[in-house]
């Protein structure tokens, strides 16, 4: 008797656990989106979520990228493209409908569940592939920005696929734990049709959001570690593949606006966003100050020229020149900054979003900001405690202290995990793992928040697996001997 279909799909995508594991995800997604947005489809929105829609509506209205509201719509390249596309296709075959966005988004998330598992199998082994995707599954943060109108789960979808064909060219299908023979259907290792894909998918996740351009540097380097020969040919396959796709791009920022980058949101939050919080640091003041003191600079350098090209590249230098002028500063700040963005249990009650508005005088020391930003949560709780009843307070306020302790636990995991994969035999995922995680949660600077920890959270909790692996080995070693001991005795 023949397998049937779902015994096929099930053995195809790696068990019936797995299956197990992908429906969690779909209907964890779905109920919490339903809650989020169903009664009230204004939750859906976020601030930028009305510059991709902005954009969407000008494509299809005056077949212009643009943010302009009011003719002449003149093309522009503040954010980069590949979202607002999605959200103009979808626009453009059926109306106006946001919450078929997110419906997209979940099965997209659903998808990146699966890529986890995948991306675990290729690089380490499939248990412990099988943990992470569950991990990754009920995660609040990917859960909840997925019914939002934001590119998010777009970008780490393609990250993590980027991710998963970069491990395939590693690894093949025997992960950085085992050998590298071929199984259910994978190539070998060295397949460079696979890091031509990473590069490719590479490339769009920049297109989606243009924090990654410079990540192509880590699987380059991975690729020139530990693939010996032909190594450079493969390197040389990856970066065209990114090339291949972005290069298009830039070649239109550079016709459109003569500027040659992927997006000029970088410029703006270098210099609103980095430079003004050190520059409200060392001088005191408020945000609102800082920025209007670096534009007077920038007003002086360009000394009666005003066109988009030159207020950009001086806006660059000015704010370049104000944080190398402070290292200690940039890096005081920093430590506040990744807190933040570890820490930060989102959306209302412990949103940060203010820079230090509690009148922290200049050079205030690290722990009179982190102060402050504590007075921010202790007023988000007393709003809340006054706006419900006793019960519902309590159990908000609960479940946000949990969820601290739980993300405390999970990144100490995750550094055991990294730790065992770097002394045993799993070096180069632990380096792949690590490095992004790390890249992808400091580059967003003092804009940390909860919506930047989507993008790690899949390679964060593949270090996760691994750190309990590590830690229920331990305990296993530690009852083993015990039991010998007392055998002896």
């Amino acid at each position: 008797m023949g397998e049937s279909r779902w015994e096929v799909l099930a053995r195809r995508v790696g068990g019936r656990s797995v299956l197990r594991i992908l429906a969690l995800a779909l209907v964890v997604r779905v109920v919490v989106n339903v809650a989020n947005v169903g009664a009230n489809p204004d939750r859906m929105f976020k601030p930028d979520s009305l510059e991709y829609e902005r954009y969407a509506r000008n494509l299809l209205t005056h077949h212009v990228y643009t943010l302009d509201r009011e003719a002449p719509h003149e093309a522009d390249s503040f954010r980069p493209p590949l979202y607002v596309f999605l959200l103009a296709a979808v626009y453009g075959l059926v109306g106006h409908v946001p919450q078929l966005i997110v419906l997209l988004q979940t099965l997209l998330a659903v998808a990146t569940t699966y890529l986890v598992y995948d991306l675990g199998r290729l690089a380490l082994t499939p248990k412990l592939g099988r943990w992470a995707a569950c991990v990754f599954a009920v995660a609040p943060a990917p859960v909840l920005y997925s019914g939002f109108i934001l590119s998010e789960t777009l970008f780490t979808f393609l990250m993590v696929w980027s991710a998963r064909s970069l491990a395939a060219y590693l690894w093949g299908g025997g992960g950085d734990l085992g050998d590298s023979a071929s199984v259910a259907g994978y190539p070998r290792a060295g397949d460079l049709a696979q890091v031509g894909v990473s590069g490719a998918l590479l490339g769009l996740a920049t297109l989606t959001r243009a924090i990654s351009q410079f990540y192509i540097a880590l699987p380059i380097a991975l690729v020139l570690w530990l693939r010996g020969r032909g190594a450079w040919r493969a390197a040389a396959v990856l970066a065209g593949g990114f090339a291949m796709v972005v290069l298009p791009w830039v070649a239109r920022n550079h016709a459109a606006v003569g500027a040659v980058h992927i997006s000029a949101a970088g410029q703006y939050n270098l210099f609103y966003c980095h430079a003004a919080s050190v520059h409200r640091y060392v001088r005191g003041g408020d945000l609102e100050s800082a920025r209007a003191s670096l534009a007077s600079e920038v007003r002086e350098r360009l000394g009666g020229e005003a066109s988009a090209r030159a207020v950009a590249r001086a806006q660059v230098r000015v704010a370049l020149g104000e944080i190398a002028a402070h290292p200690l500063v940039v890096a005081r700040l920093g430590v506040l900054w990744v807190g933040r963005l570890l820490f930060d249990v989102g959306n209302g009650l412990l949103y940060f979003a203010e820079f230090y508005e509690d009148g922290a005088p200049a050079e205030a020391s690290l722990w009179s900001l982190l102060w402050g930003e504590l007075r921010l949560t202790l007023a988000s709780l007393a709003a809340v405690w006054r706006g419900h009843g006793l019960l519902v307070s309590l159990v908000i306020a609960g479940f946000c202290a949990g969820y601290v302790v739980v993300l405390a636990g999970s990144y100490k995991l995750a550094v055991l995990g990294c730790v065992d994969l770097v002394r045993g035999e799993g070096r180069g995922a632990a380096v792949l793992l690590a490095a992004t995680v790390v890249y992808l949660a400091v580059l967003p600077g003092p804009l940390g928040e909860l919506r930047f920890r989507v993008p790690f959270v899949p390679y964060l909790a593949l270090l996760v697996a691994a750190g309990v692996e590590g830690v229920l080995t331990r305990w296993g070693n530690g009852a083993a001997r015990a039991g010998a001991a007392a055998g002896e005795v």
